[in-house]
């Protein structure tokens, strides 16, 4: 990550655990002025890859579930967002681990951040869903 992240993108951290522990691995790690917010499915009492919870972040957030990405390296978290229209990025840690074989493919597959962020800059990861319009 670089300083740069928040001008190109909007970050958020978006996790099963609760705000306060996040926030202190975010602390712990250096990298919480990186983040505009924690948003916790602890805020709605349920968790990944419940669709509730993806609902909860595009109406936090703002979003439109046709321009937001989620990126993870739990397949669980990929197939719940891509099942609800989110665009997905699977952070596959080691070239040994395997995505869930259950028929839903992430948009992008990267091994870091620099790989995801070059690729997110493309116009073929850039262009919008004609669902768009979508707001559910």
């Amino acid at each position: 990550m670089n300083i740069y992240l928040k001008q190109e993108w909007s970050p958020y951290t978006f996790s099963n655990g609760t705000r306060e522990s996040v926030q202190k691995l975010l602390l712990a790690a250096g990298i919480s002025e990186f983040f505009i917010d924690i948003i916790s499915v602890d805020e709605i009492k349920s968790y990944k890859p419940d669709p509730a919870v993806y609902h909860h972040f595009l109406a936090r957030t703002g979003a439109l579930k046709s321009h937001a990405w989620l990126i993870s390296s739990n397949s669980f978290d990929v197939m719940g967002a891509i099942s609800i229209g989110m665009n997905a990025a699977w952070l596959q840690r080691s070239k040994e681990v395997r995505l869930d074989p259950w028929g839903i493919e992430p948009g992008l597959i990267v091994q870091n951040f620099e790989q995801l962020h070059n690729k997110l800059l493309s116009a073929e990861y850039l262009r919008h869903s004609p669902g768009d319009k979508e707001l559910d």
